[in-house]
């Protein structure tokens, strides 16, 4: 959901149906104590294209071109495990 409008998922059709969600690595559920999950969302970082990274290790989009810290990715009403037991991409595209 967009932390504007509440009631917007990037995850919808209607909305441009950009978005997944990563639930498990390798097997391996995500978490903040899983190792894959940190070194998938600084390969997403470093990769040009994505609009949102939410995930145990980082909350972070891009605005204006700039990577910024999305603190807003941590609320409950947002996603019900404040993106630490999964990591959320969105695209552009």
């Amino acid at each position: 959901n967009h932390n504007s409008n509440p009631g917007r998922s990037a995850h919808e059709i209607g909305n441009g149906a950009r978005a997944f969600d990563i639930n498990k690595i390798n097997g391996v559920h995500v978490s903040p104590d899983d190792p894959n999950s940190v070194i998938l969302q600084n390969i997403i970082r470093e990769t040009p294209g994505y609009l949102e990274n939410y995930g145990p290790s980082l909350v972070n989009k891009i605005n204006n071109g700039l990577v910024i810290d999305a603190p807003w990715a941590r609320d409950t009403k947002v996603a019900p495990d404040g993106h630490y037991y999964h990591v959320h991409v969105s695209t552009p595209y």
